[in-house]
C-alpha cells in the first residue's frame, strides 16, 4: 500500500540505520482489498525511541446499517395439552429414532402452543378517524377534521405511556 500513494522522498522512509546515513522503506501495509485505503502516511514524531517510524494507513470502512427485526409474537405452551398430544403421538407412531421423536415433539408443541395477542394502543374509533383523514390530507385540506384526530390519538395513547413509564420507574428503584 505504501507505493500506491505518492509521497515526497523525505516522507517515504520508515527505518533509519544506526549510523543515521541509510534510510529505507521497510515497513508496509498489506491488504487483501486495497480499495478501502485512501491514504498511507508516515508519522515522524512520537513519544518513544525507535529506529522505525510509524506507518499510518487511512481506511474508509462502511458502517453497517442496523436492521430492526420485528419481534415475534410470544407463544405460550400449555403443558397439559403438550403432554396429552405427545402421549397420543407416542401411541400412534413408533418413536425409535431421534428424528421421529423430534418430529413428534414439534408436532405436540405446535398443537399445544397459542400465540398471545398484543394489546392495541389505539382504539378502533381512532383508527377509523385516521382512515377518514388520509383522503382529506391527500385531496383536500380540511383543518377542522384534522385537528380532532391527534387529540383522539393522544387520549388513547396517554394511559399506555403512563403505565409503561411507571413500570420502568419501579424497575429502576
Amino acid at each position: 500500500m505504501n507505493n500506491r500513494f505518492q509521497k515526497r522522498p523525505s516522507r517515504k522512509w520508515t527505518w533509519i540505520s544506526p549510523n543515521m546515513k541509510a534510510r529505507n522503506a521497510i515497513d508496509f501495509v498489506l491488504s487483501a482489498d486495497p480499495t478501502i485505503f485512501f491514504d498511507v502516511d508516515i508519522i515522524g514524531r512520537f513519544n518513544f525511541v525507535s529506529d522505525h517510524r510509524l506507518v499510518m494507513a487511512k481506511a474508509l470502512l462502511k458502517k453497517k446499517g442496523h436492521f430492526f427485526r420485528r419481534p415475534q409474537q410470544k407463544t405460550t405452551l400449555n403443558k397439559e395439552t403438550f403432554s396429552l398430544s405427545l402421549e397420543q403421538l407416542a401411541v400412534s407412531t413408533e418413536l425409535s429414532s431421534y428424528k421421529q421423536l423430534k418430529k413428534a415433539m414439534t408436532l405436540a408443541a405446535s398443537a399445544a402452543s397459542t400465540k398471545q395477542t398484543k394489546e392495541k394502543h389505539i382504539s378502533e374509533a381512532t383508527r377509523k378517524l385516521y382512515e377518514e383523514r388520509h383522503p382529506l390530507i391527500v385531496f383536500e385540506n380540511e383543518a377542522s377534521h384534522s385537528l380532532v384526530i391527534p387529540k383522539e390519538f393522544h387520549e388513547d395513547l396517554n394511559p399506555f405511556t403512563q403505565i409503561r413509564y411507571s413500570s420502568d420507574l419501579k424497575e429502576l428503584r
